[in-house]
């Protein structure tokens, strides 16, 4: 019924948690070429965020209907991250393949979360 949907949640909380840990533990950015210690700060707070999103997918993923706001969040953030990874990789601030690799795989997401994304059912009137 609603489990593709939900392994699409899963899938989104494992692989951010995943980039959030490597990222708050090693110090180091997964994308970005040049980590100073002004980055790797930056790194650590940005896996902050992946593991904070992560939880967000994983509570969503329990119980989806309870919380729509918290489906659009999760929606908008693999969107806005794939843009500033474009980004990212036409300043050349990141590598180009690992850069479009992980912006492709974010656009890929969100196009599955459009179409895996229970719709509601309305019944017509009489």
């Amino acid at each position: 019924m609603k489990s593709p949907f939900r392994a699409l949640l899963v899938l989104g909380a494992a692989v951010s948690i995943a980039i959030g840990v490597w990222a708050v533990v090693s110090g180091e950015s997964v994308l970005i070429k040049h980590v100073g210690a002004d980055m790797a700060a930056i790194a650590r707070m940005y896996g902050a965020v992946m593991v904070a999103i992560g939880i967000g997918y994983a509570i969503a993923a329990a119980q989806p209907h309870s919380g729509r706001g918290l489906l659009v969040v999760l929606f908008a953030s693999p969107a806005i991250s794939a843009v500033v990874v474009v980004a990212s990789v036409a300043r050349s601030e990141i590598p180009a393949g690992r850069g479009l690799a992980f912006a492709i795989y974010q656009f890929a997401y969100c196009l599955l979360y459009f179409r895996t994304y229970p719709r509601v059912r309305t019944n017509p009137a009489s």
